[in-house]
C-alpha cells in the first residue's frame, strides 16, 4: 500500500526524475504495451466509504490468436476494499459469450507464505457447446473483460493511500487464456506493476510474479500474456469528524423495591458517521439494584435491526481478583446476512439505542442515596461500535461522569476511564461516553437492625421466628411497618435485606457465636446446585459446608431429605404454582453449628424446575451461585433439516428431517413440526414419513401445507408445512417397537427447485418456524414432559437463538414456558438448498476448482482408473458426480474419460449426450499359460481399462498411448488411454494387447472409442474358462448333491458386498455368462442366481 501527500506525489523520497517517470507511467504514457496484454484499471481520488468500479481490459491481442476463454485470479487488500460484485465486461456482452462467473475467498493453502486477505477468481468461456447458438465474436480486439465493484474503507487512516489490485497465482491454471480451437493455453509472459516496473521473476506458488516455468508441461502451453496491475488512490481529503456522544440516562425519585428503566441514548452523531453494530458493557451497584432485562431502543426497532441480546454477570478474570458482579453486556447487530431480508437503515443520527430495566433493593439504608450506572471496560472490544461495512471499530474518546466532568484516564484493564491506547491498533477514537445514575427516594435512618418484630429488643428468638416465617409465607408476615421491618433484616449490614445470610447471622447472634454488626469482612466462594430432572434429585457442590439453604421451584414438588438432618429444621410450602424449600439450624441445640455437606440434599416427587436459591454458612460468606440441570430435562437431542450443497435449478431434491445427537434415555412419543420456505423458489410436492417411523412401526403420520393466515410480520415465509406424527394412538394390541432412542430420519420432503436463472448460486433456506406455543414440540414417550427448543442454529451452524415474540424463527419464546412439564431439551438446525450454476448436466469440474474441462481434471480422472477412489480427497461425492461427462447418468466410466479428452482437445461433438450401445461386443482373451491379453473387436478402440485379481506386470508397447499398471496388494488396475498432447483418438486394433508376468485373472474390463458408444465387453480365455464345468458353482464345491445351491449365493454376496475372496473358477462364478462394463462378476449375476434358485428363473448357461 503506497501513500501520497495532498499534492498527489508519492511519499517515498524519490527523485524528481523518478517521480516524473512514474506519473507518465500512471498516465499511460510509458513504454508501449506488448501484445497480448491485460490491464487492471487505475482509479484516482476515490472517497472513503464509497463504491468504486475497476475495469479489467484486454488492451491488445496478438493477431494470430482468437481467445475463447480466460481464468483470472486477483488479490487485493481486504481491509481497504470490500468486494461487492463482479460483472462481465462489455466485450463479452457484445459478443454473446455463454459463460461468466466469479468466486471470492481464499484459494487453497499458502504453505509458508501469507495468503492475501482478498482474492477473487473470474472465469469466462465464449462457447460451452450446449446447443445451436454460438458466440458472435471472440476476444480478437481490445475490449472490457470484467468490471469489479468495491466499497472503500471508512477508516480515515487510509486517506491518501493507494490500494493495489494485482494478478495472483495459486497454481498453473491461474491467469490463463485459451484460444478458440482449444489447442493452445496462453499463460503469463511479463508482470508489470502499477509503477510500470517489470516485476516478473521465477518463484514458487503462491506468487504475484507470474506463472513459474514448471507450468509449461506441454507444447500447447505457451507464454503470451502481459499482465498490468492496477488499483485505486483514496482521496487525500481529511476524513469527516467521527465524534459521537452516547449517554446513560439518569433517573431520580425511585422508591425501595420499585422497578425503573434507564435509557442508553445516542445524543449526537457527526454527518457521515454510520454504525452497523455496537457492544456496550455497563456496571451498576448490585448491592443497591438488581438487573431485570434489556430491550432494543426505538432507533433499532424503527430500522428493523436483526440481532439484539444482553448478558448480565461477571466478565472473565480481573487481574486475579473477582470481577464486579454488577455488569451487563448489551450487543446489537444490524444485519446477520442470513437471508433476503435486511435492515431498513443503520444508525446515522441521534436516537435511543437500548433500555435497561432494574429493580431497586428493598433496603431502607439506601433511602436518599445516589448510585452510579456507568461505563466499564474489561477489554478493547467493550463500548465500541462498528462502521457501516464493519471495517472500522470506534472506541472511546472521552469519558464523563453524570455531572459532565471528564474522568478520562490512561489506565490498564479493567477500568472505568475509557479504552487505553493499546486498543488503537485497528480502532479509532470517536465516541464520548457519559455515565448515568439513579437517585433513591427519601427515608429515615435505621437504628433498630435485628429488631424484626419491632418490640424494642433486637436479635431475639422472636425475631428469628418471624424472620423464618418470611421464608415460608413471604413478606406478608411483616404486618406492623413492613418497609421498616424489612429494613431491620439487614442483620449482617451488607446493604441487602431478606437474605439467607442475614437469617444465618441472626442465628449466630442468638446462639452466641457472633456479635451484632461488629463482624469481620466476609469472604467469597461458590455454590452450584444440580437438579437431576430424570432422577428427581437435588444436590450441591461447594468447597466446604453450608448452614442453610432456601430454594424456589417453578412447579409443585414434595421433597424427601437424604442428608443427615440432625440439628436442622426443614419444611416446604406449595403456593401459586411454586414450591419453596428451606433448611436451617434448629435453635433447640444452642451453640452447635451443624453442616449440610456437598452431595445429594433430597429426592422429590412431582414436577418442578429450580429457578433460584440462596445459601449461607456460619462465616457469613458471600457466594457466587449457579444452577445446572441434567437427565431428562437437559438438552437431549437435535432435530435437523438437511442442507444440500450441490443442487441445481429445475431439479427435484429430497430433504431429510432427522433426529440426531440423541443422549441415552431419550424417548419420544410423537412430534409436531412447523417448517417454512419460500414458495417462489421451491415447490413442495410431498412429505413421506421417515425411515425411523417405518422401522419403529409408528401408527400415525400426516402433513399439511400452505401459508399461515395469521403470520403478518416481515419475514413470514410464503410456504409452510406442518408435519405431525404419533407413535401410539392406543387403538389396539399393537404397539410401536421403538421411540427414537437411537435417532434417525423423521420425515422426507420432496421439493422441486425453481428453474429461474436469477437464483443460481443462491442459498434457498428451509427453516424452523414458531407460530404458536405448540410448534416444534416433542412429547416424551409417556406424555409426562413436552420437549421444546433449547437452541436454534442457522444452516451454517451458528446459534441464532433469541427470546422474541411469536411468530419467530429463533426458538420458542419464554412466555410459552408456563408449565413446568415443558422443558427446553431440543436443538433445532435449519437447512436448505445451496444452488450451483446450471451447466447442462453440471459435470467436468472433477478437481473442484470452479473451472470445467481442464487438463488437471483429465489427469485426476485417469488417476482414478489407476489408483481407485482414494484419489478424490476434496469432496468425494461431488467429484464422483462430476465424472459423468457424457451425461448418461453413469459416473466413473471410460466413455466419460474419452469424452473429457475430446472436449479438452477440441474434438467435441455437438454437446454432452448419452452414449448409444455399440452393435458389436468386444472380446478380451486372457491366456494364463502364455501370459498374454488379446483383443478381438470388429472396429477399433481408443481406451482400455482392466482389473486383475492378483499381481500382474504388463509389458506395454503403445507409442501413442499412456499405459499404466498399479497393484494395490489385492488387484492390479491397467489403463491404456490416448496421449492428451496428441489431440487425437489413437486407435487400438484387434490382436495382442500385451504380455505380462505374474499371476492374476482378468475379472473385469471396460473399453471405449469415442465416448459416444458404450461397448459391451466379454472376457474369455484359458485361465478363465478351462476350469468351468458347472456355471453357477460359485464356491467350487463339486462334492455337493447339487452343484448350484444357497452356499453359492452366500459366496457371491460376500464377494460383491463384503470382503470375500475371489472364486476357484472365475467363469463358473459368471452366473449369467455375460461381462458388462462394471465387470465379469456383478450384481446381475447375483440377481440371476437368486431368480434361478428361488423364483423359477432360467438356469445358468453352459460353460464355454
Amino acid at each position: 500500500m503506497l501513500k501520497r501527500d495532498c499534492f498527489g506525489a508519492i511519499g517515498t523520497g524519490m527523485s524528481l526524475a523518478a517521480l516524473l517517470l512514474m506519473l507518465l507511467l500512471l498516465a499511460g504514457l510509458s513504454q508501449p504495451i506488448q501484445a497480448t496484454s491485460v490491464q487492471i484499471q487505475n482509479v484516482e481520488d476515490v472517497p472513503l466509504s464509497q463504491n468504486v468500479q475497476i475495469s479489467i481490459d484486454l488492451e491488445d491481442v496478438d493477431p494470430s490468436q482468437e481467445l475463447g476463454g480466460f481464468d483470472l485470479l486477483l488479490a487485493f487488500d481486504y481491509t481497504g476494499l470490500s468486494l461487492l460484485d463482479v460483472e462481465q465486461g462489455q466485450m463479452l456482452t457484445d459478443c454473446d459469450w455463454e459463460y461468466f462467473t466469479y468466486r471470492d475467498g481464499q484459494e487453497g493453502d499458502c504453505g509458508d507464505s501469507t495468503c492475501p486477505d482478498g482474492v477473487v477468481r473470474i472465469v469466462a468461456m465464449a462457447d460451452i457447446v450446449n446447443g445451436p447458438v454460438h458466440p458472435s465474436c471472440y476476444a480478437e480486439s481490445p475490449g472490457q473483460l470484467a468490471v469489479l465493484t468495491f466499497l472503500t474503507t471508512s477508516n480515515p487512516n487510509y486517506a491518501c493511500y493507494y490500494l493495489p489490485i494485482r494478478f495472483y497465482w495459486a497454481d498453473c491454471g491461474d491467469n490463463s487464456f485459451a484460444n478458440v480451437t482449444g489447442d493452445s493455453l496462453l499463460i503469463s509472459d511479463r508482470i508489470i506493476d502499477v509503477t510500470g516496473m517489470d516485476i516478473t521473476e521465477e518463484s514458487e506458488f503462491p506468487t504475484i510474479f507470474g506463472a513459474p516455468s514448471e507450468c509449461i508441461t506441454d507444447p500447447a502451453i505457451v507464454r503470451g500474456i502481459d499482465y498490468y496491475n492496477g488499483g485505486t488512490w483514496l482521496t487525500c481529503e481529511p476524513p469527516p469528524d467521527t465524534n459521537a456522544v452516547v449517554m446513560i440516562q439518569g433517573v431520580s425519585g425511585v422508591w425501595l423495591g420499585d422497578d425503573f428503566m434507564v435509557g442508553i441514548n445516542l445524543q449526537q452523531q457527526s454527518p457521515g458517521t454510520i454504525w452497523s453494530a455496537y457492544d456496550f458493557l455497563i456496571h451498576y451497584d448490585e448491592m443497591a439494584m438488581t438487573f431485570v432485562d434489556a430491550q432494543p431502543g426505538q432507533r433499532l426497532d424503527s430500522c428493523d435491526w436483526e440481532y439484539f441480546t444482553y448478558r448480565p454477570g461477571p466478565e472473565g478474570d480481573c487481574g486475579g481478583e473477582p470481577c464486579p458482579g454488577g455488569t451487563v453486556r448489551v450487543v446489537a447487530v444490524a444485519d446477520l446476512n442470513n437471508g433476503d431480508i435486511h435492515p431498513a437503515c443503520l444508525i446515522d443520527s441521534a436516537g435511543d439505542l437500548a433500555t435497561l430495566g432494574f429493580q431497586l433493593v428493598n433496603d431502607s439504608a439506601l433511602m436518599g442515596q445516589t448510585f452510579p450506572i456507568e461505563w466499564w471496560w474489561h477489554d478493547c472490544g467493550d463500548n465500541s461500535t462498528a462502521s457501516q461495512n464493519g471495517d472500522t471499530l470506534f472506541v472511546s474518546n472521552d469519558v464523563y461522569d453524570y455531572y459532565g466532568f471528564t474522568i478520562t484516564q490512561e489506565t490498564s484493564f479493567p477500568t472505568f476511564f475509557g479504552a487505553p491506547s493499546e486498543c488503537l491498533t485497528g480502532a479509532l477514537r470517536g465516541i464520548d461516553y457519559y455515565n448515568g445514575r439513579v437517585r433513591v427516594a427519601g427515608g429515615h435512618f435505621i437504628s433498630d437492625r435485628g429488631d424484626v418484630n419491632l418490640n424494642g429488643v433486637p436479635n431475639e428468638v422472636a425475631d428469628w421466628v418471624l424472620f423464618s416465617d418470611y421464608f415460608y409465607s413471604g413478606p406478608d408476615v411483616f404486618t406492623i411497618d413492613s418497609a421498616y421491618q424489612i429494613a431491620t433484616t439487614d442483620i449482617n449490614a451488607d446493604g441487602l435485606v431478606l437474605t439467607l445470610r442475614d437469617f444465618m447471622y441472626l442465628y449466630r447472634i442468638i446462639i452466641g457465636t457472633a456479635y451484632p454488626i461488629d463482624k469481620s469482612a466476609y469472604g467469597a466462594d461458590t455454590v452450584e446446585i444440580l437438579q437431576d430432572l430424570g432422577l428427581k434429585q437435588v444436590s450441591f457442590s461447594t468447597p466446604d459446608s453450608l448452614g442453610a439453604l432456601f430454594l424456589t421451584f417453578d412447579g409443585e414438588i414434595v421433597p424427601e431429605m437424604v442428608f443427615d438432618t440432625t440439628g436442622f429444621q426443614w419444611w416446604y410450602k406449595q403456593e401459586e404454582g411454586q414450591t419453596r424449600v428451606v433448611i436451617f439450624p434448629d435453635l433447640v441445640m444452642p451453640g452447635s453449628e451443624p453442616g449440610i455437606y456437598p452431595g445429594v440434599i433430597f429426592n422429590y416427587t412431582g414436577y418442578g424446575l429450580l429457578t433460584e436459591f440462596e445459601a449461607a454458612d456460619y462465616a457469613d460468606t458471600w457466594f457466587h451461585r449457579s444452577i445446572s440441570y441434567s437427565s431428562d430435562r437437559e438438552r437431549r437431542a437435535s432435530i435437523s433439516i438437511e442442507r444440500t450443497d450441490f443442487s441445481f435449478l429445475g431439479t427435484t431434491e429430497e430433504i431429510a428431517i432427522t433426529l440426531d445427537s440423541v443422549e441415552a434415555g431419550f424417548e419420544m412419543g410423537g412430534f409436531d413440526l412447523l417448517i417454512g420456505y419460500e414458495a417462489l423458489t421451491m415447490t413442495l410436492v410431498g412429505v413421506a414419513q421417515g425411515q425411523l417411523l417405518t422401522d419403529c412401526d409408528w401408527e400415525y403420520f400426516t402433513y399439511r401445507q400452505g401459508a399461515l393466515d395469521n403470520c403478518d410480520v416481515p419475514g413470514c415465509p410464503s410456504g409452510v408445512v406442518r408435519i405431525v406424527a404419533v407413535a401410539n394412538v392406543n387403538n389396539g394390541e399393537n404397539y410401536p417397537t421403538c421411540y427414537g432412542e437411537t435417532g434417525g430420519e423423521l420425515a422426507r420432503l420432496t421439493m422441486v427447485i425453481t428453474s429461474d436463472p436469477a437464483y443460481e448460486y443462491m442459498f434457498l433456506p428451509i427453516d424452523w418456524l414458531w407460530n404458536d406455543c405448540g410448534d416444534n414440540a416433542v412429547p416424551s414417550r409417556y406424555g409426562d414432559a413436552l420437549f421444546v427448543s433449547s437452541d436454534v442454529y442457522d444452516a451454517a451452524g451458528t446459534v441464532i437463538t433469541q427470546d422474541v415474540e411469536l411468530p419467530t424463527g429463533y426458538g420458542l419464546p419464554s412466555l410459552c414456558l408456563s408449565d413446568s412439564n415443558t422443558v427446553r431439551a431440543l436443538d433445532f438446525h435449519n437447512g436448505g438448498v445451496n444452488l450451483m450454476e446450471d451447466m447442462g448436466c453440471n459435470s467436468g469440474d472433477i478437481n473442484v476448482n470452479g473451472v470445467y474441462y481442464e487438463v488437471s481434471d483429465f489427469i485426476l480422472f485417469t488417476n482414478y482408473f489407476t489408483y481407485g477412489l482414494a484419489v478424490f480427497v476434496i469432496n468425494p461425492q461431488w467429484q464422483i458426480a462430476q465424472t459423468d461427462i457424457n451425461c448418461d447418468g453413469i459416473t466413473l466410466s471410460v466413455t466419460d474419460l474419452v469424452f473429457l479428452l475430446r472436449i479438452i482437445t477440441g474434438d467435441t461433438p455437438s454437446g454432452p449426450m448419452p452414449p448409444a450401445i455399440a452393435a458389436d461386443t468386444c472380446l478380451l482373451v486372457q491366456d494364463t499359460v502364455a501370459g498374454t491379453i488379446s483383443l478381438d473387436y470388429a472396429q477399433s478402440l481408443s481406451t482400455v481399462h482392466m482389473l486383475f485379481d492378483g499381481e500382474v506386470v504388463p509389458e506395454f508397447d503403445f507409442p501413442q498411448h499412456d499405459a499404466n499398471a498399479y497393484w494395490d496388494g489385492i488387484y492390479t488396475r491397467v489403463l491404456i488411454v490416448p496421449q492428451l498432447a496428441l489431440g487425437t483418438l489413437s486407435p487400438i486394433n484387434s490382436g495382442l494387447l500385451f504380455s505380462y508376468s505374474g499371476s492374476g485373472n482378468l475379472i473385469s474390463a471396460s473399453v471405449a472409442y469415442d465416448g459416444q458408444q458404450t461397448v459391451p465387453v466379454l472376457v474369455e480365455g484359458s485361465g478363465a474358462t478351462a476350469c468351468c464345468t458347472h456355471r453357477g458353482n460359485v464356491d467350487g464345491d463339486s462334492n455337493s448333491s447339487s452343484f448350484v445351491n444357497i452356499a453359492d449365493v452366500t459366496r457371491l454376496v460376500s464377494y460383491l458386498f463384503g470382503e470375500g475372496s475371489s472364486f476357484p473358477c472365475l467363469e463358473e462364478a459368471n452366473v449369467n455368462g455375460l461381462s458388462s462394463e462394471s465387470g465379469m462378476i456383478d450384481i446381475l449375476d447375483l440377481t440371476f442366481l437368486v431368480a434361478y434358485l428361488f423364483s423359477g428363473g432360467s438356469p445358468p448357461p453352459p460353460c464355454p
